[in-house]
């Protein structure tokens, strides 16, 4: 066949600019170490392409350690916060109830899913460039990253307090 395999750092591609019509990442940006750099990668080897991460609700539902990266966009940009800078440790992880279980035996799961594909996954078009912002200060970006107290993630919990004496 035409076809051959390669492995490669994703922050150092080994093809030429625009060596391809369009590049899939699918799963691999919330598991690198620089995402600026693997992200300008995808966009020197390609003028279009697609990214899928897990949702802000995803990592809350079935996190991974080997994430590093909490990820949502906003504004049609990515913005990534280190996972390790926010302190973000949810105290649960319901991977096989939403990813096993309930796509398997809900309609209305199964539902949801198809009409709100974005809930648990984030699908990201992209042309020429990526718009992505890491680790971001401005309050216009910060403001999802807040629990419904209005304390950002990392400030959890509380000084001096248990979280459950603050609702």
């Amino acid at each position: 066949s035409n076809q051959k395999f390669i492995q490669a750092d994703g922050e150092n591609l080994p093809f030429k600019d625009d060596e391809f019509d369009y590049v899939i990442c699918n799963h691999v940006l919330e598991h690198v170490g620089n995402p600026m750099q693997f992200l300008d990668e995808q966009s020197r080897v390609s003028k279009r392409g697609y990214i899928e991460v897990p949702s802000l609700l995803g990592e809350y539902l079935h996190p991974k350690e080997s994430h590093k990266w909490l990820i949502l966009e906003i504004d049609s940009k990515l913005i990534l916060v280190d996972k390790e800078k926010v302190d973000f440790k949810p105290s649960h992880d319901l991977g096989e109830v939403f990813l096993h279980y309930m796509p398997k035996y809900s309609i209305g799961y199964k539902i949801m899913q198809y009409t709100h594909g974005n809930i648990q996954t984030i699908r990201y078009e992209w042309e020429e460039n990526i718009d992505v912002i890491v680790n971001p200060t401005e309050e216009k970006y910060l403001k999802y990253f807040r629990g419904h107290s209005g304390r950002l993630l990392w400030d959890f919990p509380p000084s001096g307090g248990n979280y459950n004496n603050h609702h």
